[in-house]
């Protein structure tokens, strides 16, 4: 005689399957927070975006790894609103700094919504004279954040 495993049970399997699949995707950790400051930012403004480093940055192992931060916001005559940067190096578990105005970005920002995020690279680390593969991998997305720049 066959026994038939009950409905209940079945879906149970699957998400709990699924939930660990979906776990195991996308570097397996969680986004992480990425702050910006000040509070109140204007086109003029210098901000700071600050997170906590997961990895110390420089050479591991066989690897190099290193963040960029990636702001994206309105475009407009005159002002910037996209920027990539790379974060100073940072030990493990420290907070890193990236420090974006006027002065850095050649114009003042845009006026507008933006989202930021923080990625952890990877690249290939060789001595000089051995051939090196080409490669950047991203490892991770350490933080996101979402904010306003204000006109005036």
């Amino acid at each position: 005689m066959r026994q038939t495993t009950p409905g209940w049970r079945w879906a149970v399997a699957l998400a709990v399957g699924l939930g660990l699949l979906v776990a195991g995707c996308g570097g397996g950790s969680t986004t992480r927070r990425l702050t910006v400051s000040p509070g109140v930012r204007h086109p003029g403004s210098q901000l700071t975006f600050a997170f906590v480093a997961p990895v110390a940055s420089g050479r591991q192992g066989s690897q190099l790894v290193s963040y960029s931060l990636s702001v994206t916001g309105p475009s407009g005559s005159g002002c910037v609103g996209v920027r990539e940067a790379a974060a100073p190096a940072v030990g493990r578990h420290a907070r890193a700094r990236i420090v974006l105005g006027p002065a850095q970005l050649g114009a003042p920002w845009c006026a507008g919504p933006y989202t930021a995020r923080v990625l952890e690279l990877a690249r290939a680390a060789c001595s000089t004279g051995q051939v090196c593969p080409q490669y950047i991998r991203v490892v991770d997305t350490v933080g996101t954040t979402a904010f306003r720049v204000v006109a005036g």
